[in-house]
């Protein structure tokens, strides 16, 4: 079963590669804007890669060459999921990474200008009723041109009650699933990551959270940010975008099979996180899932010592 899932899950992510290179290709000039994020985000993660062999000399055998040829690849995959998911959101009317750049100050598109000009005018005169835009209406266009979110003042209250929300239910699940089912981990996975340790302070590594960190950033790129949009997008989902949250976990579940034996806890542990996931990503951007995802992985480190075999 593991081998189907992983047949299923490499088709899926290779036709989403094909798909966004043609994108990016055909998209160039209105992406462009969006390539020093991809780079930012690019370089994080094969910095932590690097960083990752650096300090485990374990490390250091005949794959790592194969894996160190791969990284420009990583790299430019994640710059392209990166620019062409800032530009969906743009369009569909999500955030992609509103507090970045709201401290950035990303210039606001040449054909919204009017349309900013006309916000501005329509907020600061509401209360003597000269504005062509209502109240109503201002709300409206902001939520549907995400360009503008500079505009969308951040709840922080809210944003952080909801981040450390989706966590705290994320790992009450994890904990109860696991005491439930009692799962170890699989031979593929220890020849992978190494076996379990009963010992928590060789079981969890710098090297570990490094690690977990990396793939919190990477995987909310690609299917939060990418593919979650792309879905959106061409399959027209606006209005049902719990379709396009479905489908983008169940894809982020697959490629975590063959961790866990039996094999169904993982999957049953990984899906709804990802609705979660998903449901934080078009609230509030990748920027909260990214921070949920971490934190999640970072705690589950420590407990899934105690939680699993």
């Amino acid at each position: 079963m593991t081998e189907a899932l992983g047949c299923i899950t490499g088709l899926a992510m290779l036709f989403f590669t094909i798909a966004f290179l043609v994108e990016w290709i055909k998209s160039r000039k209105e992406i462009r804007k969006y390539l020093k994020y991809g780079a930012w985000f690019g370089f994080i993660v094969v910095g932590l890669d690097l960083l990752i062999v650096v300090i485990s000399p374990s490390a250091w055998n005949s794959s790592l060459l194969v894996a160190l040829v791969a990284e420009p690849i990583v790299l430019l995959r994640l710059i392209g999921f990166t620019m062409l998911g800032m530009y969906y959101a743009a369009e569909l009317g999500y955030p992609s990474f509103p507090i970045l750049l709201k401290k950035f100050k990303i210039p606001v598109a040449e054909e919204n200008l009017n349309l900013v000009a006309e916000i501005d005018k329509a907020e600061t005169s509401q209360e003597n009723q000269d504005s062509d835009l209502s109240s109503t209406q201002v709300e409206n266009v902001v939520v549907k041109h995400p360009v503008l979110d500079l505009l969308i003042p951040i709840n922080w209250k809210e944003y952080f009650i909801k981040i450390l929300g989706v966590t705290a239910v994320s790992i009450l699940y994890s904990i109860l699933l696991f005491l439930l089912t009692k799962p170890h981990m699989s031979e593929l996975a220890q020849q992978k990551f190494g076996a379990p340790s009963a010992n928590l302070e060789s079981a969890v590594t710098i090297q570990g959270i490094f690690v977990l960190f990396e793939f919190a950033i990477a995987e909310e790129i690609v299917f939060r940010l990418g593919i979650q949009n792309f879905l959106v997008k061409y399959l027209k989902l606006q209005n049902n975008y719990w379709i396009a949250i479905v489908i983008t976990s169940a894809l982020w579940t697959l490629g975590h099979a063959g961790v866990l034996e039996p094999e169904w806890v993982k999957l049953a542990q990984i899906f709804p996180i990802g609705l979660l996931l998903g449901w934080l990503y078009k609230k509030f951007g990748a920027e909260s899932t990214m921070l949920a995802h971490g934190i999640f992985n970072f705690v589950l480190a420590f407990l899934s010592v105690y939680l699993i075999k």
